[in-house]
């Protein structure tokens, strides 16, 4: 995989310096992006006018190359393997996108080459219809994260300013607010007895940028308590309502692109029929990314570690490569036998690997928020890989790593390894010198380690290994 991308470098700069992104978008409109990006597509769903017109957005937008098969999307596996792109947007009809093409789409993707990881950084673009797909095919310009809504208070210390609800049915009126001006996050517990209407009021002023959730859902609601609630958002026909405690009900007309992620929710990206939650997030919620089981889960690995790689790194990986890096992260324990079992304490699971879902374009850049006016606390790491001389006709790397916090690597279900993409394509990778390290894991496009126990605060680890890089046709 290709990770090299100028114009990430350049939007992650901007963001630090406070100044706008449309221009890094916008002025290089007419340049091709120096990825490989491609389409997978059913051909009945090609040969439809209106989703034929979404697959052409996207060829244009990235430069793609279009991959069409008959029945399954394996059929696809050997040409892509050949084109073996950064990024698969694979682009179907709701009903197409099943909770079974989902886990053939995870499993296709681990199959570009001969090692067990995911090769390819990839998502599901579909809509309630084929003009919510077109809208979010045709965007360009990043998103930047500034204001979140919590309805669990994790993250909400991660982002610029915002505000989180707790879930719990124990202690309603609490939450967390997170001011623009201060680092410190605010605990109180002031708040509406019933958070729906304040959160439906944020959303439909399109002050969001990002929302995320736990707690009991299903294909066609959220509960916003936990463990049970009358209060909730739910869905119908691609509109999404919230729904307070006393019936009212009011309609969620949100037009601001966003993300959202079902961290915790049972089912909510799973698209059951056409009422379901993610079509409504996408229809008429404003998620441009969304992010949800498509079975029951309980802490689950891969929702909560997707938000874990994506708030708390500072705007370091974007949405999508969160999904990526902790889908990754989950094979790498089981290969390396780091997890005993298929299930782990709470939740991670052989099953967390394939039933994950992210709808949207992979290549669309969400990141959080980052600068000298983005008052949040450091990254949990910061990584380096630095090239020195070449040995035995390989170039030897060495991956820094600095601890800003103290970070303890137990239990598997809550350990985060480290993860750093490679600056270059890779080959035929040997190991120097791992320092203390307990596992390690470099494929062609990045590096994956993890320590045993607690690492404190201000240590710095090294990891030095030498590889063949690669041109961007593999060779």
């Amino acid at each position: 995989m290709r990770m090299g991308n100028p114009k990430t470098v350049w939007f992650l700069l901007a963001m630090f310096l406070g100044i706008s992104t449309v221009g890094i978008i916008s002025s290089n409109a007419t340049e091709k992006p120096n990825y490989k990006y491609a389409i997978v597509v059913k051909e009945t769903t090609l040969k439809d006018e209106a989703w034929g017109k979404v697959v052409n957005a996207l060829k244009e937008k990235h430069n793609a190359q279009v991959f069409t098969y008959q029945n399954e999307v394996n059929e696809v596996k050997d040409k892509l393997a050949d084109y073996f792109p950064k990024y698969i947007c694979f682009v179907s009809k709701p009903l197409d996108a099943s909770r079974e093409f989902v886990g053939e789409v995870h499993r296709l993707t681990r199959q570009l080459d001969t090692d067990p990881y995911g090769d390819s950084i990839w998502a599901i673009l579909t809509g309630y219809d084929a003009e919510d797909a077109l809208r979010i095919a045709k965007h360009k310009e990043p998103l930047i994260v500034k204001y979140g809504l919590g309805g669990t208070l994790a993250w909400i210390d991660r982002v610029k300013e915002g505000i989180a609800y707790f879930e719990g049915m124990n202690e309603k009126g609490r939450y967390m607010l997170k001011k623009s001006d201060s680092e410190k996050v605010e605990d109180r517990k002031d708040g509406p007895t019933d958070s729906c209407k304040p959160m439906v009021d944020l959303l439909n002023k399109n002050k969001v940028d990002a929302m995320w959730t736990s707690g009991h859902a299903t294909e066609h609601d959220w509960m916003i308590y936990y463990p049970q609630s009358r209060s909730k958002f739910i869905s119908s026909q691609g509109k999404l309502y919230g729904q307070d405690s006393s019936g009212n009900k009011y309609e969620i007309k949100s037009t601001n692109p966003k993300v959202y992620l079902g961290a915790g929710n049972c089912l909510i990206g799973h698209i059951a029929d056409m009422d379901c939650m993610a079509l409504a997030w996408i229809h008429s919620g404003g998620a441009y990314q969304f992010l949800g089981y498509t079975v029951p889960t309980g802490y689950g690995y891969m929702g909560w570690g997707t938000g874990d790689y994506f708030f708390r790194h500072n705007g370091k990986f974007s949405l999508a490569e969160s999904f990526y890096i902790i889908n990754q992260a989950l094979l790498f324990n089981l290969e390396k036998g780091l997890v005993k079992e298929a299930r782990d304490l709470y939740g991670h699971t052989q099953n967390d690997k394939d039933t994950v879902v992210l709808y949207g374009d992979p290549a669309w850049e969400a990141r959080v928020a980052t600068g000298k006016d983005v008052k949040v606390p450091k990254p949990i790491w910061e990584t380096d890989i630095k090239e020195k001389e070449e040995s035995d006709n390989k170039k030897v790397f060495e991956l820094i790593i600095k601890f800003n916090t103290d970070v303890d690597f137990d239990p598997i279900s809550s350990c985060r390894p480290v993860f750093a993409f490679t600056p270059s394509r890779l080959q035929e990778a040997e190991i120097i010198d791992k320092g203390d390290a307990e596992a390690i894991e470099i494929t062609d496009n990045f590096i994956i380690v993890k320590y045993k126990g607690k690492v404190e605060k201000n240590s710095q680890k090294k990891v030095t290994f030498k590889a063949k890089v690669l041109n961007e046709d593999g060779k």
